[in-house]
C-alpha cells in the first residue's frame, strides 16, 4: 500500500492472508507490492527492503512471480530470490501471462528452449499459467475461465509438438495448484515430529 503525500512511499507491513480449515493445516500467505524498474528510488528500494526481509526465514515458501511477457534477463524478482535462496530450494517460480508468450512459439525447438528457463538448477522448472482477463465473475464461471485458459495454452503448445512428458507437469494453474498442495502437506509433515518434541518439553 503506497502512503505519503506524493504516493511515494509504501508501508513495510506487508497484507497477509490468514487461510484456516479444519480439515487441512494453516496457512499464511504474504503478499508483497510489485517491484519497479526505475521511477522514484526510494520507493523501489523500500519495496525491495520489505520483499527481502519476508523471504529470509528458512521455513517459508517464495512465490516468485514472472511476467511471460518478460525476458529472462530482464526479470527483477527472480534475482531477489536467488540472493536468499540461491539454489532455489524453497522457491517456486511462476510465469504469468503465458497465453501472451505462448503465441509466439512457432516450433518445438523454441517452445522447449523457453519452457525449460534460463540459468537454473536441473531439477528446477518454472510453471506458466494464463488467468481470465475478465474480472468480476462468479466463482463457477471464474473457475471455468481458468480451465479454459489452460485448455488454449496447452492445445497451442500441442500444436508445435513441444516435449509434452517433459514440460507438461508445468502449464497451467491446475499443476502450480497440485504442486503446492503437495509441497505444502510435504512441510506439514516434516514440521509434525519437531513440533511434537517441543510440545513434550514444554508439559515435563
Amino acid at each position: 500500500m503506497k502512503t505519503g503525500s506524493d504516493k511515494d512511499r509504501v508501508s513495510d507491513q506487508p497484507i497477509i492472508l490468514r487461510v484456516e480449515y479444519r480439515h487441512c493445516a494453516n496457512l499464511t500467505i504474504y503478499d508483497t507490492p510489485g517491484f519497479r524498474l526505475g521511477g522514484n528510488e526510494r520507493l523501489r528500494k523500500d519495496i525491495e527492503e520489505m520483499v527481502i526481509r519476508i523471504m529470509k526465514p528458512k521455513n517459508r515458501i517464495i512465490i516468485c512471480l514472472e511476467q511471460s511477457t518478460v525476458e529472462w534477463a530482464n526479470t527483477v524478482s527472480r534475482p531477489l530470490a536467488r540472493g536468499i535462496d540461491s539454489n532455489f530450494s524453497r522457491t517456486v517460480l511462476v510465469n504469468t501471462k503465458f497465453d501472451n508468450r505462448v503465441k509466439e512459439l512457432r516450433d518445438p525447438e523454441s517452445a522447449n528452449k523457453y519452457l525449460v528457463g534460463e540459468n537454473l538448477p536441473a531439477n528446477k522448472r518454472p510453471f506458466f499459467v494464463s488467468m481470465p482477463v475478465r474480472r468480476n465473475l462468479d466463482p463457477q464461471r471464474f473457475a471455468d475461465q481458468i480451465k479454459e485458459c489452460y485448455l488454449a495454452d496447452y492445445r497451442q503448445l500441442l500444436g508445435i509438438r513441444f516435449d509434452e512428458k517433459k514440460f507438461g507437469g508445468n502449464i497451467g494453474f491446475f499443476k502450480l495448484k497440485a504442486y503446492l498442495e503437495r509441497l505444502l502437506h510435504q512441510k506439514y509433515s516434516e514440521s509434525i515430529a519437531p513440533t511434537l518434541q517441543v510440545l513434550e518439553n514444554l508439559v515435563e
